[in-house]
């Protein structure tokens, strides 16, 4: 069985991040340290003064102790140390808005940060930095400090605290290309939203990546309001019609990782799937499903527009005049639309 590890500064956390790993990963077990007092002394301090390191490296000890194979530290202001010191004893350990930050460099230039904490900002600020750096891109960061916000959640005003935090990316995102909701305790204030622009939060994404590192497989993903199985993972499920029709799938869901480069980088895409349902049509849960599968797969652009049209055309004489069209998201400043088959007269 997988074990990982968590470092949290707010008691809160524990349970919402063990029941993400319940509905990402059944079956791997968790253990926790909460360290209330290391973010109060960091936001005082600084989260690389000896006194917040001594407290870092305790609970790292415990963590490794307990049998973690990975450690995930969920708060933003010393998760960026944690993993310093971590990589200083050749331990796991990753920052839960690592992720998160890999995946807003990826999805535009300007850069939205929302924070309850003023300690926040800069830890956030220069993990971007460092992703855009690693990525060869230059990013603007846009920083938005919620007022009275972490006051209201530390006296439990929840409600309150979220109202906060959705009005503050509300704003913040008039001027941005994407917003990340810097902090973990943030991540239901996303519900609450409707942008144009993404919004990004930390913790499941975190979970996910944490569980896929120890585990090496894919995580289930909570959809339809229950778990998915393996089993689901990978098939174009079908039912038949009446007659003759033409179907478009559009999602901006899709997601790759980029062949080209080290480490996790997501490849974006808005994809468009038109077919004629000869005698049968693709039911849309089962392809949403199967688009998934392509999230742990680094692939280029190019390759996953066949692969997508051939895996449609398998399925024989139901379907006919597949057509794929992916748009990935801007990086680099360029723009990449791929098209398979070839549209004919090009």
């Amino acid at each position: 069985m997988q074990v990982l590890g968590f470092l949290h500064t707010a008691g809160s956390h524990t349970a919402s991040f063990d029941d993400l790993v319940a509905q990402l990963a059944p079956g791997t077990s968790t253990v926790v340290v909460v360290d209330e007092s290391a973010l109060a002394r960091a936001r005082e301090l600084g989260p690389d003064h000896p006194e917040v390191r001594s407290r870092i490296v305790s609970a790292l000890d415990t963590l490794a102790e307990s049998g973690a194979e990975m450690v995930v530290c969920t708060c933003s202001t010393i998760g960026g140390a944690a993993e310093r010191i971590g990589a200083e004893r050749d331990q796991a350990v990753m920052r839960v808005d690592r992720p998160m930050a890999e995946q807003a460099v990826a999805v535009g230039r300007r850069i939205g940060v929302v924070a309850a904490v003023e300690s926040t900002l800069g830890p956030t600020r220069e993990l971007l930095s460092e992703v855009a750096h690693d990525r060869n891109v230059t990013i603007d960061v846009v920083e938005y400090l919620c007022p009275d916000a972490w006051e209201r959640y530390e006296a439990g005003d929840r409600n309150g605290y979220l109202t906060g935090v959705a009005d503050a990316a509300s704003t913040v995102s008039q001027d941005c290309d994407v917003v990340v909701l810097a902090q973990a305790s943030m991540a239901d204030a996303a519900d609450r939203l409707v942008l144009d622009v993404p919004v990004l939060t930390s913790s499941e994404l975190g979970v996910a990546v944490a569980v896929q590192r120890v585990s090496g497989t894919r995580p289930t993903e909570p959809m339809l309001g229950r778990p998915v199985s393996e089993t689901e993972y990978g098939r174009l499920d079908t039912f038949p019609v009446e007659a003759p029709t033409r179907v478009e799938f559009v999602t901006d869901e899709l997601q790759a990782l980029c062949p080209a480069v080290d480490g996790i980088q997501p490849d974006i895409y808005r994809a468009v799937i038109i077919y004629t349902a000869a005698s049968a049509a693709i039911e849309s849960k089962s392809l949403r499903l199967w688009l998934v599968t392509f999230r742990d797969r680094r692939i280029f652009a190019e390759h996953l527009a066949k692969e997508l049209h051939d895996h449609i055309v398998d399925l024989g004489d139901k379907v006919s005049d597949v057509r794929v069209t992916l748009e990935q998201n801007v990086r680099g400043g360029i723009v990449t639309t791929v098209r398979y088959p070839v549209p004919a007269g090009e």
